[in-house]
């Protein structure tokens, strides 16, 4: 069964995406399906599912002390996680461990994360993207064998349900977000009062 979900999520910063909404979409797209076609079978224990998020973020801060401003910045940038299951619907890496291992289990891959720049260069991206796949595919595979390892050594579980659903889903999600509007010299006047 060939389960891939493609989701993009472009959060605050809009106009970023908007520009370079092609090649970004477009890398994606591509590095999606050929990690997947390679990885599903790379090894004894198949990956199943392989999702990219991207968030556009565009930050504004400012601080001050007595009236005095000492710190103004801004930011903006694309984040791309990727989130992989390996095994199966019933058993996949994201199954929860018992004992002192399940203390500080991150169950999926999504705390891996890349900054995606330049956004006008899809083979740049496309790097990019191969690189956080390829760390997300072997933590996700290592938490599969601690997860096989588990199963083994621990208890009958009394929730049998399985760690994956095979309902259909939606294959693309795409939310665009409105750009907040402030008003920054507002702000600064305010902190200087």
């Amino acid at each position: 069964m060939k389960n891939i979900i493609l989701v993009f999520i472009f959060f605050l910063f809009p106009n970023l995406y908007a520009q370079n909404k092609d090649i970004l979409l477009e890398a994606m797209s591509e590095e999606l399906t050929r990690s997947y076609e390679n990885l599903k079978n790379a090894e004894k224990s198949p990956l199943y599912f392989l999702q990219y998020e991207a968030w556009d973020e565009k930050n504004f801060w400012i601080s001050a002390n007595l009236g005095a401003i000492n710190s103004e910045n801004e930011s903006a940038q694309i984040i791309v996680t990727a989130d992989m299951r390996i095994g199966n619907g019933k058993l996949d890496n994201t199954h929860e461990i018992k004992g002192k291992e399940g203390r500080n289990w991150e169950a999926n891959s999504k705390d891996i994360e890349t900054v995606i720049s330049p956004l006008d260069d899809k083979d740049a991206i496309k790097v990019k993207l191969w690189n956080l796949t390829d760390k997300a595919y072997k933590d996700a595979l290592n938490k599969y064998l601690k997860v096989e390892m588990n199963k083994q050594v621990t208890a009958e579980e009394e929730d049998k349900s399985g760690d994956f659903t095979d309902d259909k889903t939606t294959d693309n999600f795409y939310e665009r977000a409105k750009e907040l509007k402030f008003d920054k010299e507002k702000i600064r006047k305010m902190l200087k009062s």
